[in-house]
């Protein structure tokens, strides 16, 4: 892992992050620099929000935060920490936007055009499969 590589903090209900960095590992081989913090039941927003900034303390400017659903609490929380901390933040994690953010997290870019290219993963990897028969 390059000392400056940019940190990816998945942050889901559940270990649905756990998860989805497992699978990826298993197509890309181990991902660096990665972190998975899940919601889990029982633990209070306050907690949550704390275990996020222990990460981040220590996460290189310019890290990036991807949460499950827009509008949850993991996805609120980045919202909030986005005041605070030099970070850019998605949601609507999915398997393919995990790859393809492990691969431009490398590329030196305006984080507008990173984030341009990353949200268009999500036209080209849905498809409703009975149309292409």
């Amino acid at each position: 892992m390059a000392g400056n590589e940019k940190w990816i903090l998945l942050l889901t209900h559940g270990r649905l992050c756990e998860a989805i960095l497992e699978s990826a590992s298993m197509i890309a081989g181990t991902l660096d620099a990665v972190h998975t913090i899940p919601l889990v039941p029982g633990l209070s927003p306050e907690r949550y929000l704390a275990e996020v900034e222990e990460v981040l303390e220590k996460a290189p400017a310019g890290s990036y935060i991807v949460t499950d659903i827009y509008g949850g609490t993991p996805c609120n929380i980045a919202r909030m920490l986005l005041r605070k901390y030099d970070v850019q933040a998605f949601s609507g994690l999915s398997l393919a936007m995990l790859l393809e953010l492990d691969s431009l997290r490398r590329e030196t870019r305006p984080a507008e055009s990173l984030a341009e290219e990353l949200l268009s993963l999500s036209g080209k990897s849905q498809k409703y499969l009975n149309a292409l028969l």
